[in-house]
C-alpha cells in the first residue's frame, strides 16, 4: 500500500522525499496513534506470525517491565510503510497498548528504501540476521508467494505423521530427505518437485516406515536428525542398489527379516553413511 505525502503528514510520518535513511525516528504513542502507522508484513515467517504468540507474549512482558527502550528499532520500507524487520515487536507494542499494559510507548523506527520486487528477499535477509527463520518459515513463505513446488512439499508433509515432529509441526527436512532433494534448496526458490517425484517419494516413505517399524526393538527418539539421515540413506540405497540391480523391496525385506541378528543396527545414528552401509550389509546376504 502506498500513501500520498498529504496522508503521511497527517499520520505524522516523513514523506518519501524528506526522510533521512541514516536517522532513527521516534513516535510517542501519547502524541501519535502508532497503531495506524505501519503495515505488518503479511508473509512474515511464511505467514506463521500466529505461531509466534509465545515469543510476542514474552515481549509484552518485557514491555510491562519497562525494558522496551532497549529493543532495537523496527525497520520500515519508506515507500509502502511495510515492516521489514520487527513485525513481532510491533505486534507486541499494539497488544501492550490495546490491553493497557502500559499507558504509552516511544516507538523507534529506521526507514529503508526497498524496491517492490525486492521486498520478500530483503525481509528474509533482515530476519535471518536476528531471530533466524526456521526451514518451515522459508517453505511457507515461498508457498504463499505462489511457488508451486513448495506448496506441493507442504501438502506432502501434511499427508504423513512421520513428516511431523512430536508437536505436530511439519518437518520439511524429512520430506526433502525422502524425496532425495538437496537440503539447501529449502532456503531458496530453486527446488523443483514433479508429480512423478512425489509419487516416488510416497512409495519410498512407505517402505522406509515399514523398515523403521521392523527394526525398532525399543523406543526410538526420532525427533531430531535421525529420521532425516535414515530417510536420505534409504532413498540413496534404493536408487543405487535395489533399482540398479532390479531387486524388489519384498525380496530385500525377506532377507532383512532373516538376517537382523547378524547385522548390528546403528540405532540413533545421525549419519546417512552409517545407515547406507547397514542397508548394504543386509543386502550382502542376498
Amino acid at each position: 500500500m502506498s500513501y500520498s505525502n498529504e496522508e503521511r503528514v497527517g499520520m505524522g510520518i516523513p514523506t518519501v522525499g524528506s526522510v533521512r535513511l541514516d536517522q532513527i525516528y521516534s513516535y510517542d504513542s501519547s502524541r501519535v496513534n502508532v497503531k495506524d502507522l505501519f503495515t505488518i508484513y503479511e508473509n512474515n515467517r511464511g505467514g506463521m506470525l500466529k505461531q509466534l504468540q509465545g515469543h510476542i507474549d514474552g515481549m509484552v512482558k518485557s514491555i510491562a517491565e519497562g525494558r522496551f527502550r532497549w529493543f532495537p528499532p523496527i525497520v520500515v520500507d519508506i515507500n509502502t510503510l511495510v515492516i521489514v524487520d520487527g513485525n513481532c515487536r510491533y505486534t507486541a507494542v499494539m497488544k501492550s497498548l490495546e490491553n493497557n499494559v502500559v499507558d504509552n510507548l516511544v516507538l523507534r523506527v529506521e526507514y529503508i528504501d526497498v524496491a517492490k520486487s525486492e521486498l520478500d528477499k530483503i525481509v528474509i535477509d533482515y530476519n535471518t540476521t536476528s531471530k533466524s527463520w526456521t526451514t518451515a518459515n522459508f517453505i511457507y513463505n515461498f508457498s504463499k508467494r505462489g511457488i508451486k513446488s513448495f506448496t506441493k512439499l507442504i501438502e506432502f508433509c501434511n499427508e504423513s505423521e512421520y513428516l511431523h515432529d512430536k508437536n505436530g509441526k511439519i518437518k520439511p527436512r524429512y520430506a526433502v530427505a525422502i524425496l532425495g532433494k538437496p537440503s539447501d534448496s529449502l532456503k531458496n526458490t530453486q527446488m523443483t518437485l514433479t508429480d512423478e517425484e512425489l509419487e516416488a517419494g510416497k512409495e519410498a516413505l512407505k517402505e522406509a516406515i515399514f523398515i523403521k517399524n521392523l527394526i525398532e526393538k525399543k523406543n526410538h527418539d526420532s525427533s531430531g536428525c535421525w529420521m532425516e539421515s535414515f530417510f536420505r540413506a534409504w532413498v540413496e540405497f534404493k536408487n543405487d542398489y535395489l533399482q540398479a540391480k532390479n531387486v524388489s523391496f519384498d525380496t530385500y525385506i525377506e532377507t532383512m527379516k532373516t538376517r537382523l541378528k547378524q547385522t548390528e543396527i546403528p540405532y540413533l545414528s545421525c549419519k546417512k553413511t552409517s545407515w547406507k552401509t547397514w542397508f548394504l550389509a543386509v543386502a550382502a546376504y542376498m
